[in-house]
């Protein structure tokens, strides 16, 4: 009986190595394919955001922050940090398409234990609305 499965078993093995044999006769008449070395990156469409990031001091919230050349906050990828107060982070985007900003932050150590820093991506037109949060720190996201 043990003479009989490693018979069988030698046939398996022998089975394998015989289909992976490599036969260059099949490939001599087949034309070469060249590979180029050029390749088109395509641009990443979150570069232009994180190029335009620009960190602001403490920022002191009397009022709504508004995104744009002409606002509080340049376009960009930014980790808001909140350093005074404990509340809602909500926003406004200009475009309908754009994802809800809706967060319950506080600045570090806060007694709740919320968030003192997030991530947000902010386009131009986007308005946010701080409720019981007093200071804010726009870093720059890489």
């Amino acid at each position: 009986m043990k003479k009989l499965i490693t018979f069988v078993l030698l046939m398996f093995v022998g089975i394998g190595l015989v289909g992976c044999q490599n036969d260059s006769k099949k490939s001599e008449g087949n034309p070469k394919v060249k590979q180029s070395k050029v390749h088109t990156a395509k641009p990443d469409p979150f570069q232009k955001l994180i190029d335009s990031s620009k960190s602001t001091d403490e920022i002191y919230v009397t009022d709504d922050i508004t995104v744009g050349k002409k606002g509080d906050v340049e376009p960009g990828i930014y980790d808001i940090e909140v350093t005074g107060g404990s509340g809602n982070i909500l926003g406004t985007r200009k475009s309908e398409d754009g994802l809800f900003i809706n967060f319950v932050a506080g600045a570090a150590g806060n007694i709740t234990n919320d968030a003192s820093k997030i991530r947000l991506i902010l386009f131009d037109g986007d308005t946010l609305q701080l409720q019981n949060i007093s200071k804010v720190k726009f870093n720059a996201g890489t």
